[in-house]
């Protein structure tokens, strides 16, 4: 007896998936706005410390606004072509977003190792410093891979629940 494959649940889970990182996706947008005027009055302001921040701080700007519009961007756009491919071939349409899933799960743990990387190079510059301009950016360079951190930390949680429920599938 041979199981049929229902391609309904799993583009359900695909749906919230891409919900998720939508709403991901208007968040750093928004945050990244605020971080932009952050640094607007940064540079007005002429402090050293903060001066030096402001390279670092405005690297998360382009991270979180340029990641942020292509999810709000793109997300729907795969899911559309999902709904659209699987009307021909369901089966290989699962196989291959089962696969690209796992690929993706799979890929965060080098992203920790690099911005783990980057934060102790941060405190090692931050404490082989004395001017007030170099600590700005040790701090910056701090505030870059903690943000980049808990960015990648939440889009792989949501990636390791939407892999779960399509592996639960199969």
């Amino acid at each position: 007896m041979e199981i049929i494959f229902n391609p309904m649940g799993f583009l359900e889970h695909t749906a919230i998936w891409v919900k998720g990182e939508v709403l991901h996706g208007k968040v750093m947008t928004l945050l990244g706005m605020v971080l932009l005027l952050c640094c607007f009055f940064i540079w007005r302001n002429g402090n050293e410390l903060l001066k030096g921040m402001l390279i670092p701080i405005l690297l998360v700007v382009l991270i979180t606004v340029g990641f942020g519009t292509m999810l709000m961007t793109t997300r729907p756009k795969h899911l559309q072509k999902l709904v659209i491919a699987s009307r021909t071939n369901q089966r290989e349409v699962f196989e291959k977003e089962r696969a690209r899933a796992f690929k993706n799960q799979n890929a965060y743990s080098k992203y920790y190792i690099a911005w783990a990387i980057v934060l102790m190079g941060g405190l090692i510059f931050f404490f082989l410093t004395n001017r007030l301009y170099c600590k700005g950016l040790a701090l910056g360079i701090l505030f870059l891979a903690i943000s980049a951190l808990i960015i990648d930390t939440l889009m792989h949680e949501r990636s390791k629940t939407y892999y779960h429920a399509i592996e639960t599938m199969n």
